[in-house]
């Protein structure tokens, strides 16, 4: 019998791997994840590239260029040919794009499966979806509509996507992490600094971790990110030249951060809304608890697996207890046992493989 064959629907993972600063960010490394463990369980994977078709890591790319306006009856007449040459059984889909109105149309029509993972929580939020046209936004609706399979990665998602789409055939996976996930040198000189990383987009809200550092000269600060809004991005970077305790290196590669990771006294995430961010799990794989303004599921309260805050205020309290203290230690048990129970990676494909009969 020959291998079954995936198509993970990520047009960066390339980029990913080769270390490239914008590389696509959260989704992008989930979906990396997804193809290795695929791969291990003995598929043939295929992802989608905006560069040249190639194989990396086992991964087969195919060149499918992203077009605007009349163009995308050119990127369907495409994804049509390597669909059927493919020949996939499964297409892995993770966040809002109006390409799953056309993905799912195919589909059907090829009878391929699709499964659609969460991303953001505003994918199953009708109208509040992060695309820039409407247009777009009702044909992801309509694709998102007609997907029979779901992965969410909180309560809260699971509860818009049965109400908003009256969707039952849902699993709940708070994203994945590797076990032996690829290791690189990077000389970090600094160490027990005070970390935030993200897009500098406004509902991320990096100007309040500005105003920490601000208000605590004693602590080192760092911020990582690229430009998600560019003039939030150039006043964010211009207010850090002033600040002496406060280092902003722009975008790194992924493999970059997770070696700042590794030598974080804890990380800040200042975010009004997430899905589950991967660098919550490039945390805790370091035992570094979490100071956040986003807490999916209330997750991170009912393990005690940080400090939950909800406003500016309670912010500039929570970093005012950062001292090494009984309780930071009580933390970094619960991280350890938290995410060794509940973020790896081949656990979830089994429980995936059994929900969805793959």
């Amino acid at each position: 019998m020959k291998n079954k064959k995936v198509i993970i629907w990520s047009k960066s993972i390339d980029d990913f791997i080769f270390g490239k600063k914008n590389f696509g960010g959260g989704i992008t490394v989930q979906m990396y994840f997804w193809s290795k463990v695929f791969l291990k369980k003995g598929w043939n994977v295929y992802s989608i590239t905006k560069n040249k078709k190639k194989c990396i890591e086992g991964i087969n790319f195919i060149k499918i260029p992203t077009f605007n306006g009349l163009g995308i009856i050119t990127e369907f007449l495409m994804v049509f040919y390597y669909m059927i040459i493919i020949k996939p059984n499964l297409i892995f889909w993770r966040g809002a794009s109006r390409n799953l109105g056309l993905i799912v149309i195919l589909s059907k029509l090829l009878n391929i499966k699709i499964i659609f993972l969460g991303a953001h929580d505003t994918d199953f939020d009708i109208d509040n979806e992060i695309i820039n046209h409407r247009r777009d936004k009702k044909l992801f609706q309509f694709g998102l509509r007609n997907v029979d399979s779901f992965i969410v990665q909180n309560k809260f998602q699971e509860n818009l996507l049965q109400t908003n789409y009256k969707k039952k055939n849902i699993l709940l996976v708070p994203n994945i992490w590797l076990s032996n996930i690829r290791e690189e040198y990077h000389d970090i000189s600094m160490s027990n600094y005070i970390l935030w990383v993200g897009n500098f987009h406004v509902r991320k809200r990096p100007e309040w971790f500005i105003e920490i550092a601000v208000n605590y000269p004693e602590y080192n600060f760092i911020m990582v990110g690229g430009p998600g809004n560019n003039d939030l991005y150039d006043k964010c970077e211009q207010k850090s030249k002033k600040l002496a305790n406060l280092s902003f290196l722009g975008p790194k590669s992924f493999w970059y951060v997770n070696k700042l990771f590794e030598k974080a006294k804890v990380f800040v995430c200042t975010s009004e809304s997430e899905g589950f961010p991967n660098t919550f799990l490039q945390a805790w794989s370091n035992t570094i608890p979490v100071i956040t303004t986003f807490d999916p599921s209330n997750l991170i309260r009912n393990k005690n697996l940080g400090i939950v805050v909800d406003n500016l205020n309670s912010l500039y309290v929570a970093t005012s207890t950062l001292k090494i203290s009984v309780d930071e230690i009580i933390h970094k048990k619960n991280i350890k046992k938290y995410f060794s129970d509940n973020h790896d990676a081949e656990m979830h494909y089994d429980r995936i493989k059994e929900k969805f009969n793959l």
